[in-house]
């Protein structure tokens, strides 16, 4: 498994120091950078020595994507766009999450919101299949929107979608605020691709070698990659420490999951 953090391009250096695999940016940062400071991007990753793998937060929250108004043109312009950037830093994980983007508006149909987002989906995914990448839709608690909450959810509009492409991820702070648990990405394993992490209590940076919830969670999982989201990067050595936790989740997992055979 690689595992990354989800944090800023100018963290970088200090991402590599720690000894993770990638860097996971914000893909609206990317998309919507002016081309110098692209360039900049481009240039601190070589620096770096580290490569964007994943990118989270594929639209920029001021871009409505569901709703009776949203502009297609814009919105496919977009795509298009933070495609085409993901495709130059060789991005092979792109997650679709963005609560405010897709929070549907008073009054409209969720059925159309659906349809109108797995349409968006299905464009995203057959771009992202042309250059190997690979579209994840993230579910996200209901306290920070009001569509596609839980795993079971993303897993249907996944199957609306219908694109080889396209699947599901699976964060550990959101399934934990909209009631999922470990047994819903077990059940789902063909169509979880990406992972996020955090420690659930404190909201920082998982370092207990000991935390049960996070073997069970990695050992549920057991996928391509891993990345540590929803706190802000501090220093390495804590970072490094994150790691040496992580890797030791997915060890136990894989014991734990091997004595049950």
């Amino acid at each position: 498994m690689k595992f990354g953090i989800c944090t800023d391009i100018e963290w970088v250096s200090e991402v590599k120091k720690a000894g993770f695999d990638y860097i996971e940016l914000k893909a609206y940062d990317v998309a919507l950078a002016g081309e110098e400071k692209f360039w900049e991007i481009q240039r601190e990753l070589a620096m770096a020595g580290l490569p964007c793998e994943a990118v989270n937060f594929f639209y920029p929250p001021s871009l409505s994507v569901v709703g009776p108004q949203i502009d297609k043109q814009q919105i496919s312009s977009y795509i298009g766009r933070a495609l085409e950037r993901c495709e130059r830093l060789g991005v092979r994980m792109i997650t679709v999450g963005s609560s405010k983007s897709r929070r549907i508006p008073d009054g409209f149909s969720e059925r159309e919101a659906r349809e109108q987002f797995s349409g968006q989906l299905y464009q995203i995914g057959e771009r992202a299949k042309a250059f190997g990448a690979v579209v994840a839709i993230e579910p996200i608690r209901p306290s920070s929107t009001n569509f596609i909450n839980t795993i079971a959810q993303a897993a249907e509009v996944c199957r609306m979608t219908g694109h080889p492409a396209v699947r599901v991820m699976a964060d550990y702070y959101q399934m934990y605020g909209a009631g999922d648990n470990v047994e819903e990405i077990a059940h789902r394993r063909e169509l979880i691709c990406h992972l996020h992490t955090i420690e659930l209590e404190r909201k920082c940076y998982p370092v207990n070698l000991e935390d049960d919830g996070q073997i069970a969670l990695f050992q549920a999982y057991g996928g391509e990659r891993a990345s540590i989201e929803g706190a802000d990067f501090t220093d390495v050595d804590t970072a490094a420490a994150a790691l040496k936790a992580m890797r030791h989740y997915e060890e136990q997992g894989a014991k734990v999951k091997n004595n049950k055979r």
